[in-house]
């Protein structure tokens, strides 16, 4: 068969965007030394899973994402701190909750009080000007995006559920003694 003939082209496509995760460091440069934009980053909460079909009938599971008031409260740029990011908010916190110095760091940076604050790296053309809001606009239809999340806690644990160990048989002649 000719290549692309048979193949499933979903399955090449995430190949293609694993080996591109994986070669990228931190800097957006890739093995071969090719720059790559390290686009501006969003800040978003799962709400969820659902399913799509597309015109060929297909079904395509769809992780649903909220982006709540997420903006650029600061931008660092080589001259003044050595490298390039953009530290973004999301969510909204009421000022008499937070302490002095973080209610001057958003006073200072023209932005509303942000219940989470995370800083990204980014390459310098990727860089937006600090109070932009962001939201699910800020990408394209099809793009590839990297998703990093935090699991839900599920408190103190036993080792089988924490570690997946198996235990004993429940049958065949094995008794609690």
């Amino acid at each position: 068969a000719a290549e692309g003939e048979g193949a499933c082209p979903t399955a090449s496509r995430k190949m293609a965007a694993r080996h591109v995760v994986h070669a990228v460091t931190k800097t957006g440069k890739t093995r071969g030394g090719i720059q790559r934009t390290l686009r501006t980053p969003i800040v978003a909460v799962k709400k969820g899973m659902t399913t799509a079909w597309d015109d060929n009938g297909a079904i395509h599971p769809i992780t649903l994402l909220q982006v709540q008031q997420c903006q650029v409260v600061q931008v660092k740029t080589e001259q003044t701190d050595g490298y390039f990011a953009m530290q973004v908010g999301s969510g909204s916190k009421h000022p008499s909750r937070l302490t002095k110095a973080e209610l001057c760091h958003f006073q200072k940076h023209n932005a509303l009080p942000k219940k989470r604050l995370y800083e990204f790296r980014v390459t310098e053309d990727a860089l937006l000007p600090p109070g932009t809001e962001l939201s699910a606009r800020h990408f394209v239809p099809g793009q590839y995006v990297d998703i990093t999340g935090i699991s839900v806690g599920k408190g103190f644990q036993g080792v089988m559920k924490r570690w997946g160990f198996a235990g004993q048989p429940a049958s065949h002649g094995h008794s609690l003694s």
